[in-house]
Parts: C-alpha cells; sequence; structure tokens
C-alpha cells in the first residue's frame, strides 16, 4: 500500500470517528451515568441488606443477558446486515435450536442461583431480562443502521425516564419488584421504538463475509462474550454466597467499576469492527484503527486512574458519606485494571476469525481468576478476590496482543504505540504527584477532590478536542 493510501485510510477512520464515536457513546453513557448516580443514592439511603440486593439483580440480569445474547450484538455489527438477514433465514433451525438452549441454560442458572428471591420476584426478574435483552438488541440494529441521531435522542428519553423511575422510588417506600415491573415497561416502549424506525439509505454491503465457518465463528463469540461476564463478575459470583449482606454491600462498593470504561470499550469496539469489516483485507488500515483506539481511550482512562490514585480517601468520604470507608482497601487495588481500559483488545481477533482464541483466553483468565482466588483469599480476604481478577486481567491482555500481533503480520511493538503511552502514563503520573503534594494537607477534603476533579477535566477536554479536531496521526 502506497503512503498515500494508508493516509487516506487514516483520515477515514478519523473523520468516522468523528461522526459516529460521539453519538454511540454518549448514547450508551447516559443510561449507566444516570444509574451511577442512583447507585450512589441508593447506597446512602438503603439498608445493607436492600441494597445488596438491589446490585445482585443487576449482577444477574447483566449475565443473564449476555448468555441469552450469546454474541448476536457483536455479529450484528461485524456482518453486513443483507447477508445475515439471509444467513439466518437459511440456518433459522441450526440457530433456533443454539438460542433454545442458550435461554433454558441461562434462566435455569437464574432459577437455580437465585435462592433469596421469591417465585413471584423470579418471574419479575424474568420480564426484566428479556426486556433488557430486547432493548440491546434492537440498540445494536439502529447502530447498525446508522441512525445515530435516531439512537441518541431515543436514549436520552430512555436514560431521564429511567433516572425518574429510580428517583420515584428513592423518595418513596423502595419495593424492588415494582421498580423492576416500571423499568420492564419502560424497556420494552424503547425496544418497540427503535425496531419501528428504518436504516438509513446507502449502507455498505458491499463485504460478504464467507458463510463455510461463520455458525461456528458465531459459537466462539458467543463463547467468548459468555465467558468474559462471567469472569468480569466472578468476585461478585465468588463472594455473594460467602459474605454477609453489609460484607457483600462494602465489597461491591469497592470493587465497582465505573462504568465509564465498559461503555468506552463497547462504543469503540462498535466503530472499529464496523470500520474493519468495510475493509478486511487491508491489515494495514486494521493495524492503524487498533494502534488509534490506544491513543484515543488513554487519553481518558489514564487521567481518570490518577485521579482516583490520589483522590480515593476524599471521594469515599464525600460521596459516601463515610458510610463506605471499609470499601477503600479493595477499591485501591480494583482500580490497577483501569490503565488497561484502552482498547478492545480482542477486535482484531473476531475480525479475522479467530473468536475460538478468544473464548479460549475467557476460559483461561476464568481459571487463572478462580485459582488465584483460592490462593489469595485465606491471606488477604476480599482484597485477595480483588487482586486475582487483576493479574488474570493483565495476563489475558499479553496473551490477545500476542495473538493479535501474530495474524497482523507484525511485532507487539509495532501493534501498540508503546512509547506514546509509555510517555503519557508517565507525565500525567508525575503531574498528579505533584499537584497532589501540594494541595494535600493544606486544603479542605472537599477543596482538594474538586481541584483534582477540575485538573482531570482539563486535562481530558482539550485532549480531545485536540485528537478529533485534527486528522494527523499522534
Amino acid at each position: 500500500m502506497s503512503a498515500q493510501a494508508d493516509q487516506n485510510n487514516k483520515d477515514r477512520w478519523h473523520l468516522k470517528m468523528q461522526q459516529k464515536l460521539p453519538s454511540i457513546f454518549i448514547g450508551k453513557l447516559l443510561p449507566i451515568a444516570f444509574f451511577l448516580i442512583i447507585t450512589v443514592l441508593y447506597s446512602r439511603k438503603l439498608s445493607y441488606q436492600d441494597y445488596g440486593q438491589f446490585q445482585t439483580v443487576w449482577i444477574f440480569t447483566n449475565l443473564v443477558c449476555t448468555i441469552i445474547a450469546f454474541g448476536l450484538p457483536t455479529i450484528i455489527f461485524a456482518t453486513p446486515v443483507s447477508w445475515l438477514k439471509k444467513y439466518i433465514d437459511l440456518q433459522k433451525k441450526k440457530i433456533a435450536t443454539l438460542y433454545i438452549f442458550c435461554w433454558l441454560i441461562a434462566f435455569g442458572f437464574l432459577y437455580y442461583s437465585a435462592g433469596n428471591i421469591g417465585p413471584s420476584g423470579k418471574l419479575i426478574l424474568t420480564g426484566f431480562i428479556i426486556m433488557q435483552f430486547c432493548a440491546t438488541i434492537a440498540d445494536s440494529i439502529l447502530i447498525k443502521k446508522n441512525q445515530l441521531k435516531s439512537y441518541l435522542l431515543i436514549n436520552s428519553i430512555y436514560s431521564v425516564l429511567f433516572f425518574g423511575i429510580h428517583l420515584y422510588f428513592y423518595f418513596n417506600h423502595f419495593v424492588l419488584n415494582q421498580l423492576l415491573v416500571s423499568i420492564m415497561i419502560l424497556a420494552m416502549l424503547k425496544s418497540l421504538v427503535l425496531l419501528a424506525l428504518k436504516g438509513a439509505p446507502g449502507m455498505s454491503d458491499t463485504i460478504v463475509p464467507a458463510s463455510r465457518g461463520f455458525f461456528t465463528n458465531w459459537l466462539y463469540t458467543g463463547g467468548n462474550e459468555v465467558l468474559g461476564i462471567i469472569a468480569r463478575w466472578l468476585d461478585k459470583i465468588f463472594l455473594v454466597y460467602l459474605l454477609s449482606p453489609k460484607e457483600f454491600a462494602i465489597f461491591f462498593n469497592g470493587s465497582f467499576e465505573i462504568p465509564i470504561f465498559a461503555i468506552m470499550i463497547s462504543a469503540m469496539e462498535n466503530v472499529m469492527l464496523t470500520n474493519i469489516a468495510d475493509n478486511p483485507g487491508d491489515k494495514t488500515h486494521s493495524r492503524n484503527i487498533f494502534r488509534e483506539s490506544f491513543k484515543l481511550l488513554s487519553l481518558i482512562s489514564f487521567p481518570i486512574f490518577f485521579f482516583l490514585l490520589f483522590s480515593h480517601q476524599e471521594a469515599y468520604s464525600i460521596i459516601f458519606n463515610n458510610k463506605y470507608n471499609e470499601s477503600i482497601p479493595v477499591f485501591l487495588i480494583s482500580i490497577f485494571i483501569i490503565p488497561l481500559r484502552i482498547s478492545h483488545y480482542g477486535v482484531l481477533l473476531q475480525s479475522y476469525g479467530q473468536a475460538g482464541k478468544l473464548a479460549l483466553g475467557s476460559a483461561m483468565d476464568i481459571c487463572l481468576s478462580l485459582l488465584l482466588m483460592v490462593v489469595l483469599y485465606p491471606w488477604l480476604g476480599t482484597r485477595g478476590i480483588v487482586l486475582a481478577l487483576v493479574i488474570s486481567t493483565y495476563l489475558q491482555v499479553l496473551y490477545y496482543l500476542i495473538l493479535s500481533a501474530k495474524i497482523m503480520d507484525t511485532t507487539l511493538w509495532q501493534l501498540i504505540p508503546l512509547r506514546y503511552l509509555t510517555i503519557l502514563f508517565g507525565a500525567l503520573g508525575s503531574f498528579y504527584l505533584l499537584v497532589s503534594l501540594s494541595l494535600k494537607g493544606n486544603v479542605s477534603s472537599l477543596f482538594f477532590l474538586l481541584s483534582m476533579l477540575g485538573i482531570t477535566t482539563i486535562i481530558i477536554a482539550p485532549s480531545l478536542y485536540k485528537y478529533f479536531s485534527s486528522r494527523k496521526i499522534v
């Protein structure tokens, strides 16, 4: 490929990032941001028992939704629309069998595991999960149709109503089942509106995947996502039956990953998959997309990591009113995953038919996490559970990067912008350390927290503006 053609591909990538990523990111972020506010409010007001049950419901929802979806959102993003419709029509018996099996397994797991939820509660939770699944699939289809303005508008309205429902139960008597029914109806209405919209004209379906091996890749994709969500919530699953409601609530508020990172990675994955799928034969183009994801997301993840590292004491004191200070030791370990939240490491493997290796990586991650939990829990308690996840996550990322470099016919050092990341990480760490040393002890906790938050915003906002306003590669 000529240098000019390479630069043209990079320019097109930047343009598509400017057009798509902000809408997708904001659309995904809004409901999660509101939920984060609700999490803080509920944790301050509800009893440990009610708060633990509230979060347990969302753990089950995330797990079961991923199982019953079984890779379908990813398949939608990575496959031309018209081709996928034809494939599903031709293979409907095989696909139906797969999803019937997944749904039986998922809801069997739910009914067996949720022993502290009564029969009526389980029935409500089942309907709630199904509506969340429908909304997720509808979101994926609308993004694939390139109806981003409609997607953003509908999700904005949904987010406000979602927040309003939670506020109603916050200011009135909290009844979990009534809350779930209300959100279930809202999700159903959202799904109907999303699916009623027509796609944008002129969608590119020029690249048609080979049907041979497609179903196997689908199986691997779904399996990897199921294993991934299990790995993500493994610590909670491991401890929900071992700890008292109070101990679990304390652990949850220490190990709770700030949702902005999951949203960033999900939005980036959507854009990367669709853009790589436009020209899968050009590995240079795919490699450039992968490298750019690191440069963009590190502008957000690195400052937030250092903000949390140096401001955690003040944050827990003010946000949770000192109710969850016992969560801080767990939190300090869990945030060391944040520096890894700068790309979706499995995109290249997914795009080039290596979903089986993704699933293997997730299975290895779970096995290693469980082994480390068994070893570290008697020694470090709940801190050992989180440390086990951090260690296994770093090793899983390294495994994916090595495999990705191999299929891209390049080296690990050429696949990721390591020099750029090292300089950025070191410079930000030094800056935050100096600011922290100069302020801490000389100002109030509230002023310190607001100052560090303001500095973080000042760092992130201009960096993103510079990135999106320029087509040059940093």
